[in-house]
């Protein structure tokens, strides 16, 4: 591109600045071909940056021209021939081979770029260069901004990554993060169970469970946690070694204060600290797992593992209960504790007691208003024959018997491992009736009934409780 308006060929003096080439033609400021009359330099017009005078021997802008130079401390371009505003009004720089027009409609010269800061203008030091090195000066501006915005954004997501975990009590909530102290390690177990991540807890066991990791879940730590919630955990103990430590944790799990060692090993400095298991296995085999819940959640296995915590089972109906009425909570204190599962032993509520001894009463009293030999589904019946021969008339017996004061004061249990309830019941039921004898005669006969049972049989594991002799 012609770094030169008009035409006009100038050569550069020793102090890099453009003069005009003494073997040149004049150059017209004016319209194309027209020699300007009286043309002058403005007494204080600036040609760079620095505001410097007009140089001896060059040209200035002629008066007539549409051109004016911008002021030493603008940057802006305006409106053409408005000399208050210090800008340059003249023709603009077209893309590259792209002649412009005047006003008048006559093709104008070819215009140089805008100055930069003042700068760039025909005979103006800095000239077309200076553009250049002012962008170049812009495009590094841009790119420090960026970097220091992307490096004020990082810094912000960071923190408030940082505050959002600033409650934790563990140095790391990362799974896969190795913790240096055995008791900061063991903090950060206790920290997983707290907040419900099964995932973070089982990194710290080194050996694997007996019983069932079904239930090794987030879902079963967070009911943990809120019906029986670990608090005030404290650690102490000797840490000094680089592969083994014992310490002693003080926590609360609901209401029981408890008090357990934890032995914790590595293989080396930077190995993760281990406990032998990370959570503790529970046989259940004696409770009867059909209607088992823990913590609200269903439980079909006879031998689990769970992590520290309270546990109450339940069985899912108002019948049977875990346990006794006022506590049905089984703790587990730490993963290397026994677990003994034996005074969680099923039972029947008060309502299944009841419910038994209703359905057993109502049950026989529906028999002995029975007039058959044979009474259906009935725990007793009568001789088809007397002890003399006669044969008993069918529908004319007539069936009573003590018991029923009896059933009150019985103890129904459930079965081991079933849902089924049972109580010994003392049977004794007399019969009345008529009978044909051998001579064809009808008489009155009475005696024993005979008796087929004495544990009426509940079974509570359906929707609706059934009674079978």
């Amino acid at each position: 591109m012609n770094d030169n308006p008009g035409n006009q060929p100038w050569g550069p003096n020793n102090q890099g600045q453009w003069q005009p080439d003494s073997g040149s033609d004049p150059q017209s400021w004016g319209s194309p071909n027209q020699q300007p009359q009286n043309w002058q330099s403005p007494s204080q017009q600036n040609w760079s940056n620095q505001g410097q005078g007009q140089q001896p021997g060059q040209p200035g802008p002629y008066d007539g021209a549409t051109q004016t130079w911008p002021a030493a401390d603008q940057n802006s371009w305006g409106s053409a021939n408005d000399p208050n505003q210090g800008q340059w009004a003249g023709q603009q720089q077209p893309a590259q081979g792209s002649p412009t027009w005047d006003n008048t409609g006559q093709q104008a010269q070819w215009a140089s770029q805008p100055p930069n800061g003042g700068a760039g203008g025909p005979g103006a030091p800095g000239g077309q260069g200076g553009s250049r090195k002012g962008l170049g000066i812009g495009i590094a501006i841009v790119a420090v901004v960026l970097v220091a915005a992307i490096g004020l954004a990082f810094f912000l997501v960071n923190r408030n990554k940082s505050d959002s975990a600033g409650g934790s009590s563990s140095k790391s909530a990362n799974p896969n993060a190795i913790i240096d102290k055995p008791d900061a390690a063991l903090k950060d177990y206790f920290d997983a169970l707290i907040k419900g991540d099964a995932k973070r807890a089982l990194k710290y066991g080194s050996s694997t469970n007996t019983g069932s990791s079904k239930y090794l879940t987030n879902e079963m730590l967070k009911a943990s946690q809120k019906a029986n919630p670990i608090s005030s955990v404290e650690i102490s103990g000797d840490t000094s070694s680089e592969s083994s430590a014992s310490l002693s944790a003080d926590y609360s799990i609901g209401d029981e204060s408890v008090t357990a060692t934890y032995r914790m090993y590595r293989s080396g400095k930077g190995s993760r600290w281990q406990m032998s298991k990370a959570a503790a296995d529970v046989d259940l085999s004696t409770l009867g797992s059909d209607t088992l819940k823990i913590n609200g959640v269903s439980v079909k296995a006879e031998k689990i593992s769970l992590f520290p915590g309270g546990y109450t089972f339940d069985s899912g109906n108002d019948y049977i209960k875990y346990g006794s009425d006022d506590d049905s909570t089984m703790y587990v204190k730490d993963p290397s504790s026994y677990v003994s599962s034996y005074d969680l032993k099923p039972d029947l509520t008060t309502k299944g007691v009841q419910t038994y001894k209703d359905l057993v009463k109502a049950k026989l009293t529906s028999c002995l208003a029975s007039h058959k030999i044979r009474p259906d589904g009935c725990p007793f019946y009568s001789p088809s024959t007397t002890n003399q021969g006669s044969k008993i008339t069918e529908n004319s017996l007539n069936y009573t018997s003590s018991t029923l004061n009896s059933i009150d004061s019985s103890s129904p249990r459930l079965d081991s491992g079933t849902t089924k309830a049972k109580a010994y019941l003392y049977l004794s039921v007399q019969v009345t009736g008529k009978a044909v004898n051998s001579s064809g005669q009808t008489v009155n006969v009475s005696g024993s009934a005979s008796t087929t049972g004495n544990y009426p049989v509940v079974d509570f594991g359906t929707d609706k409780p059934t009674l079978t002799w």
